[in-house]
C-alpha cells in the first residue's frame, strides 16, 4: 500500500498533522507522500489542479494508494476516490465536504460579490504566513465539482471533532450513508485536530492495520515534528 497524504486549504505539506502523520508512519516503515497541493500556485488555485496532481501521484505509485486528507484534502481524496480504483482507501480528517457553500457562506455576500468583481482577494495563507491573493477562478471551478462525493464504496476511515467550527460533524455521517464501509470517529475536538494527534494515530492505525500489515509492526521511537501551523 502506497500512502499519500493531501493537506487542507491554505496550508502546506510540512504543517502539523503532515510532519506527525509522516514521523509516525515512517516509524512503521511507511514513507509518507505528502505534495504540495497549491495548485497550480496558491494565488491561482484550483480543485481540478488538485484532482489532477493527485491523479498524477497514483499513476506513478507502484501499488494501491490509501490517500489521507486534511479538511479540504480530505475533500479533494473523496473526489479522487470516485473515479480512481487504485484508491484502496481513505483516512479523511475533518473533510471539508461542500467546500464551496461553505466558504462562500463564511466570507459573507459582500466580500464574495467583491471578489467577483475584483477578481481576486486576499486570504491568510497557514503555512507560508500573512495574506496572499486568490483568484476568483477557484469558485468558478469548484462549481464543476461535486459538493459531497462518495459515489465509490471502499474502507474508509472518518474522524472529526464535534467541536469543529469549520466543518460540522454531521457532513460526515452523511458520508457513512453514502459509503457504508466508512468507519466514524468523533473526538472532542475542534477543526484542526491537533489536540488529540495520539488519538487519531491509535485509531489510524488500528484501523489500517487489516490494509497493510506494516501498521501492526512495533513502532521505532518517533522523533518529534515540533511546532508547526496546524491544518
Amino acid at each position: 500500500m502506497h500512502w499519500i497524504y493531501l493537506h487542507g486549504f491554505a496550508s502546506g505539506p510540512a504543517t502539523t498533522k503532515g510532519t506527525f502523520l509522516r514521523t509516525r508512519l515512517a516509524a512503521c516503515g511507511i514513507d509518507l507522500e505528502t505534495p504540495d497541493l497549491n495548485l497550480p500556485r496558491f494565488e491561482t488555485l484550483t480543485l481540478t489542479a488538485q484532482v489532477e496532481a493527485v491523479r498524477g501521484r497514483i499513476a506513478a505509485a507502484p501499488g494501491p494508494v490509501a490517500l489521507v486528507g486534511s479538511s479540504m484534502g480530505g475533500y479533494v481524496a473523496a473526489l479522487v476516490a470516485d473515479d480512481e480504483p487504485r484508491v484502496a482507501a481513505l483516512a479523511l480528517l475533518a473533510p471539508a465536504f461542500r467546500f464551496l457553500e461553505r466558504y462562500l457562506a463564511h466570507i459573507g455576500e459582500a466580500a464574495h460579490d467583491a471578489w467577483r468583481r475584483r477578481g481576486w482577494m486576499e486570504v491568510a495563507h497557514y503555512a507560508r504566513g500573512g495574506r496572499h491573493r486568490l483568484h476568483y477562478g477557484l469558485v468558478e471551478d469548484a462549481r464543476r465539482h461535486p459538493a459531497e462525493p462518495g459515489r465509490r464504496t471502499l474502507p474508509a476511515l472518518v474522524v472529526h471533532g464535534i467541536r469543529d467550527e469549520v466543518v460540522p460533524w454531521s457532513d460526515s455521517v452523511r458520508y457513512l450513508e453514502r459509503n457504508p464501509q466508512a468507519e466514524l470517529l468523533l473526538l472532542a475536538a475542534d477543526h484542526a485536530l491537533t489536540d488529540r494527534l495520539e488519538t487519531l494515530w491509535r485509531a489510524l492505525r488500528a484501523w489500517g492495520a487489516a490494509l497493510d500489515p506494516r501498521l501492526g509492526r512495533r513502532e521505532a521511537a518517533p522523533q518529534s515534528p515540533g511546532q508547526r501551523p496546524a491544518r
